[in-house]
């Protein structure tokens, strides 16, 4: 199979001389990733192919992997003296394993460092959008999260349109009164129509 898939891509023109490119050589088989024919992909598949520690290859004809290639041992593909099963970030060198969140994630290869868990939920904002025959008022809350870890990472902020109300007629309803019949019937909020209290 691997034969007959290289013969094809040699008839298409797509076998380069020299260092053939990803887009020009890659091919996969049941075993992995290779390139067509050639001995030694770990040199191109760890490189511009892009591989991570553990993407399979071949070097010297033998099966192999990225991290091996880097000079790292096949039980420690990142080199920071923790095995592979237990190392919380398998292609990043992190020998003090630290995870302030406990997500299981090691914190320099963690995508967010935090334990965020939600501890409001409230309105910041009621907004006034003109239109030629009407006005819409939007009524905007937030939710406020904060890293319950041991990150001390900033509190984050998720706002989000939770209601609106069409306000029409001839002339159209006062801004006030449409507020208060439509989205809260409380004179503080709707005496503060346009300010932004939004994180």
């Amino acid at each position: 199979m691997r034969i007959s898939i290289c013969i094809l891509a040699a008839i298409a023109g797509l076998v380069l001389v020299g260092a053939p490119t990803a887009e020009a050589q890659w091919c996969q088989s049941p075993e992995g990733a290779y390139w067509c024919g050639d001995p030694d992909a770990c040199i191109y598949v760890c490189g511009e192919g892009g591989g991570s520690c553990d993407t399979p290859c071949k070097r010297a004809g033998t099966w192999s992997t990225c991290g091996q290639m880097a000079g790292n041992p096949a039980n420690d593909l990142d080199g920071d003296a923790v095995l592979n099963t237990a190392d919380n970030c398998l292609c990043t060198p992190n020998t003090s394993q630290a995870n302030c969140d406990g997500d299981g994630a090691g914190d320099v290869c963690d995508s967010e460092n935090a334990n965020y868990q939600q501890v409001s939920n409230q309105r910041c904002w009621i907004d006034h959008d003109e239109h030629v025959t009407h006005y819409v008022l939007e009524d905007y809350w937030e939710r406020r999260f904060v890293d319950f870890g041991s990150c001390g990472a900033p509190d984050k902020y998720e706002r989000y349109l939770r209601d609106d109300a069409t306000c029409a007629g001839f002339p159209p309803p006062d801004e006030y009164d449409c507020c208060i019949n439509l989205i809260v019937p409380d004179h503080g909020w709707c005496s503060q129509i346009d300010q932004n209290f939004c994180h």
